[in-house]
């Protein structure tokens, strides 16, 4: 696991002394060079051990092995530039550390490399650090080191009504009612907050909002995002409902990830004995590997096919890389990584893992027709019989049908001619007999007037004539008993290997897919390679193993990166920013862990199971975190001293006020209107340009469904989650950002969205004030209850129903409002109160 150089090719020829760097050139560094790159680096270059001499300091790697001539490090001392005191280097260190460079840089350690890329130990959590503090959970000790170390420690709990509606935010996107917070208000028990959360975490709700971050992170969307017409993908949407019940019945998170990227591969799906759930469940997870933009298409010309294949290939291996590991492999596409211990070839190795589902050089179809039936050959050979069977049924029964009609018809026209006066009888005979492209204008205008009688429908015949309608029903139920039989296998958008042998992967000289260069073998990048977590290629049926290889590898518990990197995620969205601020990069160019011994500690037990939970329990993580007092402390800490000492709170001494994500809002204003509606799963929602160029959804002034179940549209993204920062896919989307703008407000007081939705909750208050009876709060109370889950203070409900009062007289002045003066000016101070911070940030 440790720091990888990349070797050079050294003559053969030529042999080195072998040096120890832990007995030899160690000590002569500590010797030497301590007093400015031990305890205090300079210029961010520590000597303390293997793994940080290679990284080195600002200016990167000091070493460059095989090639002391090149490597600074070598430069400095012979030149005698470094150290820069008397106590120079003696010639035969300066030998030493030339021929432990040429001789590849060896060394050993547990800790020779960056620090993400070494397995996690999980130390003991500490004892409390401060006495006479309670503090069980483990979070919070590790926490209060650090907090004790400059003199600090947590700031007071949250009231109990902010807390019910942080944690219901975070944990199903959706505010609690005013009900259950006046429960939660009364209850005394010390074990009230648990119960709560322990509710909330087995809510269906809580699978729809945390599926967000991770569709996110997958680079989800419902279209190709090619040309303007950005065509809709068909079944996407599948993928969508499995990560939502993926997260709801808690899957093992390294079961979650094997399944998205090799969920074909783990079992013979086609020659099972059945089609099972769990089968139709890894098959819709592979969708994971075909959410990149494709532009491979029907109208397309093929010739471009390998240049597209090419850009969704490398979109498809950063999306896969950054959402499980959490690091920029994609940065060595063209050239080996500036920062990183990456190199060309380990981001074509692992280009080579997709190679047998992802072929630039081989034969492909376009997307729309890279479908995997969801059933087994047997059940796909017995719905082609069967298929087979009911069409040649319906093909007989149209033919009856049509004979019968004719027979019945040419009875009807031969009784109704009798009837006609002889003048027309006689010409519109010919007419008929006539094709209609040669008759003549006036045998057209006869053949209209008389066409019931040439052309009468069925419903004519069946009142006419009883035996008609006794045989022509029969054949209609029969028909439609014969379609009804007929076996429909869904589609599912999955990946899957083709059947011959993958074409070699080759490094592209700077990137360029017309210039071939070495042939490379499936792997992983050799800095995260050792013996606990090695990779190795199965061959499985009708399949070449290799994904299903990179699955097992990325899921290991030995691997450094994978549990780290989901903890730190999920802690994130409960306090605003990661113990490694940088979710998407842990590599040496990212932001180093706050406090990576918590870290650790998150990481192993999440992979081992947080007390007694199952290994890799998402929802036993998101339990330990929320219960902390680290959470559940009040954003609104006073200590100036706190403040002076860590002005951007990154050791925890306060909760984080967040904005909700747009998704969120949107969520929020449907509960609080009335208008949510609470189905789940399904094909999503689509959206539509109002005449001033919003994009909106459709019918959102009505009933509306939660934001995971609308139509994501690369090139058309919804005005009101575009406008808090949803991000556009265009390849995925590890780390949203945050912006505080003038046009959010706009979007907030002029969007239709909300102008509609204000009359809805205005309905909701009228109704619910009009079933109250005895003594009656006012509608400012109502108001606030509804929407803030909480009661106005004196002065707030003041200034409400003065503005009631205002409001209302402002729309009395006008013919137009006046009928509706009452319940427009309620939507108004709806309008205010769904636009306040309160509403929309999660305090």
């Amino acid at each position: 696991g440790g720091f990888s150089i990349i070797p050079t090719r050294a003559d053969k020829s030529t042999t080195h002394p072998k040096i120890s760097f832990e007995k030899q050139i160690l000590p002569v560094l500590m010797k030497r060079c301590s007093s400015c790159h031990d305890k205090t680096p300079s210029a961010g270059f520590s000597i303390a051990n293997l793994g940080s001499v290679l990284e080195g300091g600002r200016s990167g790697s000091p070493v460059i092995a095989g090639k002391p001539e090149k490597s600074l490090i070598y430069k400095l001392v012979s030149s005698g530039k470094m150290p820069p005191t008397p106590s120079k280097l003696k010639p035969d260190e300066i030998k030493m550390i030339g021929d432990w460079i040429s001789g590849g840089a060896q060394g050993t350690g547990r800790r020779a490399g960056h620090w993400a890329f070494a397995a996690p130990i999980a130390a003991d959590p500490p004892q409390t650090p401060i006495p006479f503090v309670y503090a069980p959970n483990p979070i919070d000790r590790f926490l209060l080191v650090d907090l004790k170390r400059v003199g600090i420690t947590f700031s007071a709990p949250a009231d109990k009504r902010t807390l019910i509606r942080r944690v219901c935010l975070d944990l199903i996107g959706l505010p609690p009612t005013h009900e259950e917070v006046d429960k939660f208000l009364a209850d005394p028990n010390p074990d009230a907050y648990v119960r709560v959360v322990d509710r909330l975490l087995g809510d269906p709700r809580y699978g729809e909002r945390w599926a967000r971050h991770w569709l996110d992170t997958a680079g989800y969307a419902d279209s190709e995002g090619v040309l303007e017409e950005d065509r809709i993908r068909p079944n996407a949407w599948r993928y969508r409902d499995y990560v939502i019940r993926s997260l709801n019945a808690d899957i093992p998170y390294d079961r979650f990830l094997k399944e998205q990227i090799a969920g074909d591969e783990m079992f013979d799906y086609k020659n099972a004995p059945a089609w099972t759930p769990e089968i139709e469940a890894a098959i819709t997870a592979t969708g994971f590997l075909r959410t990149a933009v494709d532009a491979t298409r029907d109208d397309f010309n093929t010739h471009q096919f390998t240049e597209y294949q090419y850009r969704m290939l490398h979109d498809t291996q950063t999306i896969l890389v950054s959402s499980t590991l959490g690091v920029t492999l994609q940065c060595a596409r063209c050239h080996d990584h500036k920062y990183e211990p990456f190199t060309q070839k380990d981001y074509y190795s692992m280009q080579a893992i997709l190679a047998g589902a992802i072929r630039p050089d081989g034969v492909l179809l376009p997307t729309s027709r890279r479908q995997i039936v969801a059933g087994t050959l047997s059940d796909q050979a017995h719905a082609k019989a069967t298929n087979e069977r009911m069409d040649a049924a319906i093909k007989q029964l149209d033919k009856k049908s049509a004979d019968l009609v004719a027979k019945y018809r040419k009875l009807w026209t031969s009784s109704k001619l009798a009837a006609l006066p002889e003048a027309d009888r006689i010409p519109l005979q010919s007419a008929s007999a006539v094709a209609p492209a040669s008759q003549s204008p006036t045998q057209k205008t006869l053949v209209a007037k008389y066409k019931s009688v040439l052309d009468p429908d069925t419903a004519s015949l069946k009142k006419e004539y009883a035996e008609f309608s006794a045989v022509f029903t029969k054949f209609t139920a029969d028909r439609e008993t014969a379609i009804k039989a007929k076996i429909v296998l869904p589609e599912l958008r999955g990946i899957y290997d083709q059947d011959s042998p993958p074409p070699d992967t080759h490094i592209l000289i700077r990137g360029e897919n017309s210039q071939f260069g070495d042939k490379v073998q499936p792997g992983i990048p050799t800095s995260l390679s050792d013996t606990l977590r090695s990779f190795r290629v199965t061959p499985v049926t009708g399949s070449t193993g290799r994904r299903l290889a990179l699955a097992n590898w990325i899921a290991s518990p030995a691997n450094p990166l994978t549990a780290r990197v989901e903890a730190n995620r999920i802690w994130a969205y409960h306090f605003g920013s990661g113990i490694v601020p940088t979710i998407e990069n842990f590599g040496k160019s990212g932001a180093l862990p706050s406090n990576q011994r918590l870290l650790d500690w998150l990481a192993v037990s999440f992979a081992r199971g947080i007390d007694g939970a199952s290994p890799w329990s998402r929802k036993a993580l998101h339990r330990l975190i929320v219960t902390s007092t680290a959470y559940q402390q009040s954003s609104r800490g006073h200590s100036t001293f706190a403040k002076s000492i860590d002005p951007e709170n990154k050791l925890l001494w306060r909760q984080n006020v967040r904005r909700m994500e747009a998704e969120i809002i949107r969520d929020t204003v449907l509960f609080t209107a009335g208008t949510l509606d609470t189905k789940m799963y399904g094909e999503p929602v689509g959206e539509e340009a109002k005449p001033s160029g919003e994009i909106t959804v459709v019918g959102e002034e009505k009933v509306g469904r939660r934001s995971i179940y609308l139509l994501v549209r690369r090139s058309r993204p919804v005005t009101l989650l575009n406008t808090f920062d949803t991000p556009v896919m265009e390849t995925n989307c590890t780390r949203r950002t945050v912006s505080t703008t003038p046009t959010q407000s706009l979007a907030l007081l002029n969007g239709s969205f909300y102008a509609a939705q204000s009359q809805r909750m205005a309905e909701r208050i009228a109704g619910s004030m009009a079933g109250k009876s005895g003594t009656v709060p006012s509608t400012v109370v109502e108001a606030y209850r509804i929407a803030l889950q909480r009661d106005p203070s004196i002065k707030e409900l003041a200034r409400g129903e003065q503005f009631l009062k205002d409001q209302q007289e402002v729309y009395s002045r006008s013919d137009k409002w006046k009928a509706v003066a009452s319940k427009s000016a309620l939507a108004d101070l709806c309008l205010t109160l769904l636009s306040s911070d309160e509403f929309i940030y999660v305090d």
